[in-house]
């Protein structure tokens, strides 16, 4: 009712009837509305750090609205993107300011609103100080942190640097919580408390897949490793191996790689991977070589943006028996140099229950200027982003997740050779080695040319509800999904999608890693069989 404008409805009675013969409760409320009041008048009292005009436009309650109750206490004391108007007093170090408010009925249907603005001292923080980690190092979690020692005290500072120790994903994000301490009025310390938990993954298995028959991988993956302490971790670094193989060679692949997220106690990454992939199934192609890999956090527009490049080294052969309308038999030299925009304002990597995702990539393989002789210039933009619905024990359980990608890919010679694995498939899980982009209730490469197309585009929606987030991270969800590739620009039609619908379930399994299952029915013809693809059950591995 308050959130209509009945600010004086009211329970008059309530009574129960029990039915016995049918062993029901039947439960009778009596309600009166009231007036539906509209604002006349929004006054500030006490303010003199901020002039009234800002806190209205915080407050964002024009005269003549209906009076929204819990909206306009949410738009004056905290609302979730810290737009509030007492977010300004706790963004700038004035942690005891007050805003009360006060309602007089002036006339049947309208009211007034006095705001009563205590502002108090204004405080500092002292000490910044973290417990609960036993192998991360402190200084891997302070530089996550917006907080420092000497600060005014900052609310949105502190939930932001909640979000990035739970980007981390080196600790338990249901116990994340900050603590403020008070020192005396003028000083406060901020506490931030974490448990540990276990974020690398070793693997040995041995399976069989329909594209690849017999299968086997060894691998492992440190995500808090350490060059200075190998043994013991913590640094924040990421050392990975892994070694792929299936049946009668028909793939493998191997892949050293090393980054560093801080290099000099600054937000640039450096990194390098080694690999050798052969893939001979659809395509019959081997590729060997090095990328270089440099990146930065920018503070512009805002802390959550970042560039990344890379330098890649390569040689591709591509099977003799085997061409496409892309790419030639033979040996080949790439050298591509690679660029990405993106910003992340995400609070978890596995279950993100906020904030977006977006990302522009840029990849130029330079034969077309004489460096190798490999040419192509490949452009894909994503972005996701997620919004909680339902809170359990104040945590989002209920999360909708919204996502798209678009990709285009093209060369500049009349003549161009792209690498086969450069152009776009779609279809299947994903695990086919060779790029695929996957969509559920689809076959392996059942969506698009099955040599590859150069335009792509996807689309996807998922409701998920975390079943458990510690010890062991699960999600339920259910996906629509739509996508299609095409051979050129010429032949795409945007409105031509394949579609899906279905359930599935996430795990993040240590020291497995991140492993799924999807059962989803797909509502198009194959573009393999030319049937409606129907029901098909996927198993996922990995982001």
């Amino acid at each position: 009712f308050k959130k209509e404008g009945f600010i004086d409805a009211a329970i008059i009675k309530d009574s129960l009837r029990f039915d016995e013969t049918k062993e029901e409760v039947n439960i009778d409320i009596e309600v009166s509305e009231g007036n539906q009041y509209f604002v006349r008048n929004i006054v500030f009292k006490g303010n003199t750090i901020y002039p009234t005009e800002l806190l209205m436009r915080r407050l964002d309650f024009s005269p003549g609205s209906v009076y929204n109750v819990e909206q306009f206490e949410m738009n004056l004391k905290h609302n979730q993107d810290q737009t509030d108007a007492a977010s300004l007093y706790a963004d700038n170090g004035y942690l005891f300011a007050n805003l009360e408010t006060e309602e007089i009925r002036v006339a049947p249907d309208s009211v007034d609103i006095i705001v009563k603005v205590t502002e108090g001292t204004r405080v500092a923080i002292r000490k910044v100080i973290i417990e609960g980690n036993t192998k991360t190092k402190d200084k891997v979690i302070r530089r996550e942190l917006y907080t420092h020692p000497g600060d005014f005290f900052n609310r949105s500072a502190i939930i932001q640097s909640v979000k990035g120790l739970g980007v981390l994903n080196y600790f338990n994000q249901e116990t994340i919580r900050p603590d403020v301490r008070m020192v005396d009025n003028t000083k406060v310390d901020v506490v931030y408390k974490v448990e540990e938990r276990s974020t690398d993954t070793f693997n040995a298995s041995v399976g069989f897949a329909g594209s690849y028959g017999l299968t086997g991988a060894v691998g492992f993956t440190f995500n808090n490793f350490s060059l200075e302490e190998p043994l013991k971790g913590g640094g924040g670094q990421v050392l990975n191996f892994s070694w792929e193989f299936g049946q009668a060679n028909r793939i493998q692949n191997i892949n050293l790689g090393f980054s560093e997220p801080w290099l000099f106690d600054e937000p640039t990454t450096v990194g390098f991977n080694i690999f050798d992939s052969q893939i001979n199934y659809y395509i019959n192609l081997r590729r060997t070589g090095i990328s270089l890999n440099l990146g930065r956090r920018f503070k512009w527009p805002d802390n959550y943006f970042r560039g990344d490049w890379s330098l890649v080294l390569q040689r591709n052969n591509v099977g003799k028996e085997y061409s496409g309308s892309y790419y030639r038999p033979g040996l080949s030299t790439e050298i591509t140099m690679s660029q990405t925009f993106s910003r992340s304002s995400v609070d978890n990597l596995f279950f993100p229950t906020s904030g977006s995702k977006f990302s522009l990539s840029t990849q130029f393989a330079m034969g077309a200027i004489g460096l190798g002789n490999t040419d192509y210039f490949k452009n894909q933009f994503k972005f996701e982003i997620s919004h909680p619905l339902y809170y359990i024990n104040e945590y989002p359980r209920l999360v909708l997740f919204l996502g798209s990608q678009l990709g285009y890919v093209t060369g500049f010679k009349s003549d161009t050779t792209i690498s086969p694995i450069e152009l776009y498939y779609m279809g299947g899980n994903g695990l086919s080695g060779i790029g695929i982009t996957p969509l559920r209730g689809y076959e392996d490469q059942a969506v698009g040319p099955k040599k590859g197309g150069t335009v792509m585009s996807k689309f996807t929606a998922e409701l998920r509800f975390a079943v458990s987030l510690d010890p062991m991270p699960v999600y339920l969800y259910a996906f629509a999904e739509a996508g299609n590739v095409w051979t050129d620009l010429k032949n795409t039609d945007p409105f031509n999608l394949k579609r899906s619908a279905g359930l599935g379930m996430q795990i993040m399994l240590n020291p497995i890693g991140l492993i799924g299952f999807s059962y989803g029915y797909g509502f198009d013809k194959s573009d393999l069989t030319g049937q409606r693809s129907g029901w098909q059950f996927l198993f996922h591995l990995g982001q």
